[in-house]
């Protein structure tokens, strides 16, 4: 649907379009750039907000640790886990979880 009001016969409704796609490319740039830093975030978050023994999972392996031949014996050692289950509580006890 096209709309020219008498009042701007000059009217062409796309005329942001260019400013709108720069925007939406640099945006695009943002979220490549970012895909590297998020995939080491996303494995320093599960030590913080998952089970302990992620790391053996097999989606987890085939995710983080490709390539890695897995090891005979499989050890956890859940400190970072423990220091924000137990401690975490108390230090953001008003702070809001906030997921993306």
């Amino acid at each position: 649907m096209d709309f020219k009001p008498e009042f701007a016969p000059d009217y062409q409704p796309n005329f942001l379009k260019p400013l709108v796609n720069s925007w939406l490319g640099r945006i695009q740039q943002a979220k490549e750039a970012r895909s590297s830093w998020e995939k080491v975030a996303n494995e320093c978050m599960h030590f913080y907000e998952s089970v302990t023994n992620f790391m053996w999972d097999a989606n987890s392996k085939a995710k983080f640790w490709e390539g890695v031949t897995a090891p005979k014996f499989q050890i956890v050692v859940s400190k970072a886990f423990e220091l924000v289950a137990q401690i975490g509580p108390s230090l953001f006890f008003r702070a809001p979880k906030r997921m993306a």
